[in-house]
């Protein structure tokens, strides 16, 4: 019976249990990030290049912020245990742009923090319905709602993306696992995010920075 454990069955492959974002839906992500200003661009980027969950976000300081790490303390955690975010190459440079003058008591998102996601995501082509874009068509600020160019938004795709691009450029997954506060630990994290891209297509995503600039990446070295 040791033997037949140790055989590894067939996997059903199920692509609906999470969905990634390609290349060019965090390029348009994080362009209509900046739009919409400072704090959406650095929460985002948090999102992505960090696998921050929306949930930790909304509740982290700049003060949670170091030179290598993000600290996500107990209070902070969904799992309420502490874990350490490294800060990668592309998320150091998008942090630099985006805090300006923030003091370390600052949350690093808005009170309005839901509206302004809703915002981002209908910029970027989703179908969200965004209450603050509404407001300023009818105000006159703009023009007409932007177009939904890419159907709904896809729940958790930034966490997503940020575990299958690490996964792709041979991050251990011993170091995902903590990174990440993932209970189901190495299967868990091989299940659902091997293979979901490729090492280009994560090494583009690494390569988007602010203002159309591209970050150099040497993670996957």
């Amino acid at each position: 019976m040791s033997i037949v454990a140790a055989l590894e069955g067939p996997r059903i492959s199920n692509d609906s249990d999470i969905e990634i974002l390609k290349p060019a839906d965090v390029k348009a992500l994080l362009h209509a990030a900046e739009e919409e200003g400072p704090s959406a661009a650095a929460a985002y980027a948090i999102a992505v290049f960090g696998g921050v969950r929306m949930e930790e976000l909304k509740k982290l300081k700049w003060g949670n912020v170091g030179e290598e790490f993000i600290e996500i303390g107990k209070a902070v955690a969904k799992k309420h245990s502490r874990r350490l975010v490294p800060l990668c190459a592309s998320l150091k440079v998008w942090l630099d742009v985006t805090r300006g003058n923030a003091e370390t008591n600052t949350p690093i998102v808005p009170p309005n923090w839901i509206d302004i996601s809703k915002s981002v995501r209908r910029r970027a082509g989703w179908d969200v319905a965004a209450r603050l874009l509404t407001d300023q068509v009818k105000s006159g600020k703009l023009k007409a709602m932007p177009e939904v160019t890419r159907g709904k938004w896809p729940a958790n795709s930034c966490r997503h993306t940020c575990a299958s691009v690490q996964v792709a450029i041979g991050t251990p997954l011993e170091d995902l696992t903590f990174k990440f506060g993932h209970s189901g630990g190495h299967d868990l994290l091989r299940a659902h995010y091997v293979s979901r891209l490729t090492k280009k297509d994560a090494m583009a995503i690494l390569s988007i920075g602010p203002d159309g600039m591209q970050v150099p990446n040497l993670q996957a070295s």
